[in-house]
């Protein structure tokens, strides 16, 4: 019997067995159970095993309580909707078992890449509305949708998981007390206004809280905010949301216009069921640019949708450009006219610097394409365009620090689609460029600094293509240099700073070109180097200067 302790103290069960299960580590955590990755023994497979918190296990309330989340579940079997495989108890430890999914959450997802294109949206809220419907056949309302209970796993798919708070619509009302807390819970980020007054729910509920997720997904961040939970769902009941196609211009007005209802207030307003969203959802089509996908390298699998072909600042870009601005125009950055001049001199010897620098890297550089995977270990696909769609599902689901495994999937792009046919350059060499963006971000993350440098040389050098891959390469040289010792560099820190410098005073106007990865990446070099923010206020005012100059004369004239 397990000691019960206090919801703040963690007793790690990694390397325990209970029952059939060998807990292996420790995956997460909510506010009733831990998560671990298990291996079912007698059917070798792996598992995540939830295990309610020992304080908790004392009340029966609770333990009445996730007991039904796994009954409510269990007999929903959805290509979309994490399977729940057994609910049990031993020694003590009360347990549910469910399916593993191999990926990250649609949080940790954003987290990383920010605001996403529409059609990977779109594929994601027609597989979450499929799971909905598929629950709703079952009476059973979520109650909990946002984006920390949707798994992507590694082939493309989007699961729902954590019922947490689900409730069966037929249950009586005393069978309905044992989840009066629930209707409290959930998180105010994502709650429909009748989930935030304690009203009775059903599947418009959690089509509200779907249609906010989707908000989230394409404009980064959810349609409200506020300094506590209370004000966060008070304007759930009471405030309309900035309308999505302000945020992002590139979303179709179809799209658009779904999501916005899908948020209605008015339950009534909403789809009423989840086959009717599904209905509207299919007559949406995003069509494909494949110089659009290099954003983010986000790719689509099953079908179920195509990129759209937008080259719009996305918002965390915006938010970043906003930053440098905001540290452009504070009264300890702002330039008088004697320390610009100063800047533009020392910027004008920078880049001549820099410009010859660049030029003996770019002829001395060996384009980064001839890898040999250390193994066949990677699965070939059918065009370099599907490969790189299985490569980033497949890195989706690896750890952090599985660096030699992305690396190996990235590598497979360029090595099982080499550049043979006169007619494959236009497409499939873009495919190769992107993943030699995706590989020299591994290599920053495992500090291989020269294969980064090889990858980021190789870009930096391309006038073809796509302006897209020269800026990331430049960038990419300005955080491979910023990571190196001092002693790399002949003269040391004045010879490191200049080239950094040059780097940035290219890439710092065409932000908008760069990844949410890399771009946080030079955000954290614009605050050690602010004097490149400045300089590119300088060169935007004297173009303005010149306009308004213009207009002058010929006003005049």
């Amino acid at each position: 019997m397990p000691e019960p302790t206090s919801s703040n103290t963690f007793v790690d069960l990694s390397g325990r067995s209970l029952g059939d299960y060998r807990l292996i580590r420790r995956l997460g955590h909510g506010g009733m159970a831990d998560v671990y990755l298990a291996t079912q023994t007698s059917l070798k497979r792996n598992v995540a095993l939830k295990i309610l918190k020992p304080d908790l296990a004392q009340d029966s309330s609770y333990i009445e309580r996730f007991r039904r989340e796994a009954q409510s579940v269990a007999a929903i079997v959805h290509a979309n909707i994490v399977q729940v495989f057994e609910v049990n108890q031993v020694d003590g430890y009360h347990f549910i078992a469910q399916e593993y999914v191999r990926g990250r959450n649609l949080k940790q997802h954003l987290a990383r890449s920010g605001a996403i294109e529409p059609a990977m949206a779109l594929s994601v809220l027609r597989q979450c509305t499929m799971a909905i419907q598929k629950a709703d056949q079952f009476k059973v309302v979520h109650r909990d949708i946002k984006p920390e209970n949707i798994m992507l796993t590694s082939d493309g798919e989007a699961k729902v998981t954590d019922f947490g708070l689900a409730r069966l619509r037929s249950e009586s009302d005393e069978d309905a007390s044992l989840t009066q807390v629930g209707m409290t819970l959930g998180t105010p980020l994502y709650m429909s206004p009748e989930q935030v007054e304690g009203k009775d729910l059903d599947v418009r509920s959690d089509i509200y809280s779907l249609g906010v997720t989707m908000y989230h997904m394409l404009v980064g961040n959810p349609p409200f905010d506020g300094e506590s939970p209370l004000a966060i769902a008070v304007k759930q009941v009471k405030n309309k949301p900035a309308p999505l196609i302000d945020a992002r211009p590139d979303v179709p007005d179809e799209l658009c216009s779904v999501i916005e209802t899908m948020m209605a207030k008015d339950v009534s307003k909403r789809p009423q069921d989840a086959r009717e969203l599904m209905s509207l959802l299919q007559t949406i089509h995003i069509e494909a640019d494949p110089e659009s996908m290099f954003l983010d390298g986000q790719m689509l699998s099953n079908g179920t949708g195509h990129y759209s072909g937008s080259h719009t600042r996305l918002p965390e870009q915006q938010d970043v450009t906003s930053n440098i601005r905001a540290r452009r125009n504070s009264p300890t950055t702002g330039l008088n006219t004697i320390s610009r001049l100063a800047l533009a001199a020392v910027l004008c010897g920078t880049a001549i610097f820099g410009g010859y620098w660049l030029a003996q890297k770019m002829e001395s550089s060996e384009p980064a394409q001839n890898y040999v995977l250390p193994e066949d270990r990677i699965p070939k696909s059918g065009s370099a365009e599907e490969q790189y769609q299985a490569a980033y599902w497949a890195t989706i689901g690896l750890a952090p620090t599985d660096y030699s495994e992305k690396e190996a999937w990235w590598r497979s792009v360029i090595q099982y689609f080499p550049l043979d046919g006169v007619g494959e350059k236009n497409k499939t060499e873009l495919y190769h460029r992107w993943a030699m963006c995706r590989l020299g971000e591994v290599y920053i993350e495992w500090k291989k600094l020269d294969d980064a440098d090889s990858i980021y040389d190789d870009l930096a050098s391309r006038q073809d293509l796509s302006q897209r891959f020269r800026v990331t390469g430049l960038a990419g040289q300005a955080v491979s240099m910023s990571l190196r010792d001092l002693d790399f560099f002949v003269d040391g820190e004045d010879e490191r700073d200049n080239k950094i410098r040059y780097c940035l005073s290219e890439v710092v106007e065409h932000l908008e070109l760069l990844n949410g990865f890399m771009q946080t990446e030079v955000s954290k070099l614009l605050d050690r180097y602010p004097d490149i923010g400045q300089q590119m206020e300088l060169r935007s005012r004297n173009i303005s200067d010149r306009f308004d100059l213009l207009g002058q004369l010929g006003s005049n004239s």
